[in-house]
């Protein structure tokens, strides 16, 4: 029997959690490509230097903390 650190419904906001942070980080991208191709490179840049990271961060981190919530 597998037993699970914390509830069903936790998991799910697990999983919900970590789709949004992937989702997250296409629109950055796309947003920072959108704000390039308009003109604004500093934007661009900011979004695509500092967001990004960010998004695969807790994208990484949301994949650790699943992983952990899945054991004895």
């Amino acid at each position: 029997m597998v037993t699970r650190r914390v509830g069903v419904f936790a998991m799910a906001c697990l999983y919900i959690a970590r789709v949004g942070a992937l989702l997250n980080l296409l629109a950055v991208l796309a947003v920072g490509a959108l704000a390039a191709s308009n003109g604004h490179p500093f934007v661009a840049a900011i979004l695509v230097l500092l967001a990004v990271p960010v998004s695969i961060g807790h994208f990484v981190a949301f994949g650790l903390i699943m992983e952990y919530a899945q054991t004895e």
